[in-house]
């Protein structure tokens, strides 16, 4: 019975910080919810966050070894800032679930926004051996090839980028990063074309919405930064 309320909490979680994506004319993109479902905004990162947060804690509470309560803790953590910790938890659901696809994917997700790109290239190609087919392959793409461009295998991050822009539920995230990808490449009528397709989907997507998604440092804003003056992006 503890095992199942724990997975009830966890799921709890993750909805907590799961939404639609909003309108464009509200700026919906500053945060990124990675593997749930969506995204949610700044102004509402603090009460969805801490939501979370708080039912990742009670999870734990019922059985801290449930892998999902450990994964739902290491989301929650990452979307406070919490970094380090976010990747022990994450490495705790793995060693709990050696399969669990998700949190292999979150771990890679981790390191290649603000630990170490190269730690992330494992774990995302694991992530889809374990699950070729999940709904969030798209994530499991990207996150490559931000690794990739981290890294500044700009060519290899072009690659990767391109085949989760791909993807049919890939949202403008996805497509911005494959934009940055090939301008820092010198791909730039393709990096102009996946621009222009994020101007379509989403108007009032900014520059500023993609770094704070993602949370990076500033040499790494600069890097995409520079990406984007490639391309006219704003």
């Amino acid at each position: 019975m503890s095992h199942l309320r724990a997975a009830a909490l966890a799921a709890a979680a993750l909805l907590c910080c799961s939404h639609g994506v909003p309108a464009a004319e509200k700026r919906p993109y500053a945060i990124a919810i990675h593997g749930g479902a969506g995204v949610i905004s700044r102004e509402n990162m603090t009460p969805e966050s801490e939501a979370a947060y708080r039912s990742a804690t009670q999870g734990l509470m019922v059985d801290d070894r449930d892998p999902a309560a450990h994964w739902a803790m290491g989301r929650a953590l990452w979307l406070r800032g919490r970094h380090d910790e976010s990747a022990a938890e994450l490495e705790q659901a793995i060693a709990l679930s050696p399969n669990f696809a998700l949190a292999h994917y979150n771990l890679a997700f981790v390191h290649a926004t603000l630990g170490d790109p190269q730690a992330a290239l494992a774990p995302s190609d694991y992530s889809r051996d374990l699950s070729p087919f999940d709904p969030m392959l798209f994530a499991m793409l990207a996150v490559r090839a931000l690794a990739l461009t981290r890294l500044g295998r700009y060519e290899e991050a072009l690659e990767w980028a391109r085949r989760a822009a791909a993807r049919p539920n890939a949202f403008p995230h996805i497509q911005v990063i494959a934009a940055l990808a090939h301008a820092l490449a010198g791909a730039l009528d393709e990096a102009r074309a996946y621009a222009a397709a994020v101007r379509r989907t989403a108007p009032g997507y900014r520059l500023e919405d993609f770094l704070a998604a993602f949370q990076f440092g500033a040499a790494e804003a600069a890097r995409f930064r520079e990406g984007a003056r490639r391309i006219g992006l704003a």
